[in-house]
């Protein structure tokens, strides 16, 4: 993999411009291929700008479907090349996805393992309520709940993967909480580890109440 910080990513397409307004003679193809570098710096200022952040861009990411990524260790948020050829209020959105994943590893959410944090009797109560087809230990919530904030913040991104799964599995599990007077668990999600375990085990411990009364109810 490639990786070009924004700095320097920017510097070289000055640089590209700066030779694009020369008296130098370009063949056709090496002008098209400057006048790209160019456009993608200034889509990455554009991004930027919107949400006063850096991000690099990344060549040979090894994964064709990867729009754009966080280094979990440095919180560094990188576009692959090809995305910031796309139109600029779907890179916004990707962008704000990433930079939503920056705001939880602040928060110091590194990772939900549900089998960690519940017991199997908490797992089983939530598996029976939240209503999706995967177990609730097999959900990217990561993902779906970085993606939930972004949706709620810059809107639905139709070709983000994470609509078909881990978004709906978010929105249940807000419901729920709701529904059992729980505070958000997404907010916990972006506050603290802590936080996050407190009402995603006072969910369940609600949900399991709710199994006891309706068998003694039968």
């Amino acid at each position: 993999m490639q990786k070009i910080e924004s700095d320097q990513f920017h510097k070289q397409a000055e640089a590209a411009q700066e030779l694009l307004d020369s008296d130098v003679q370009l063949s056709e193809e090496k002008a098209a291929e400057l006048a790209i570098q160019v456009q993608r710096s200034e889509t990455l200022r554009f991004v930027e700008f919107a949400f006063n952040t850096k991000y690099g861009a990344a060549n040979d990411v090894g994964d064709a479907s990867t729009a754009a990524f966080i280094e979990k260790s440095s919180k560094k948020k990188y576009f692959t090349l090809q995305t910031l050829d796309e139109e600029k209020s779907k890179i916004r959105k990707i962008g704000k996805h990433e930079y939503n994943h920056s705001k939880h590893l602040e928060a110091g959410v590194k990772d939900v393992n549900l089998k960690e944090i519940l017991s199997p009797e908490q797992l089983g109560a939530l598996a029976g309520a939240l209503n999706i087809k995967k177990k609730p230990e097999d959900i990217d919530w990561i993902e779906g709940f970085t993606e939930l904030r972004t949706i709620r913040e810059e809107g639905r991104n139709e070709d983000c993967a994470y609509l078909f799964e881990e978004v709906p599995a978010a929105i249940n599990i807000e419901k729920l909480a709701a529904d059992n007077g729980i505070e958000s668990i997404l907010a916990a999600f972006f506050t603290s580890n802590e936080l996050l375990r407190e009402r995603l085990r006072a969910l369940c411990d609600k949900l399991m109440e709710e199994e006891i009364r309706a068998r003694l109810a039968a």
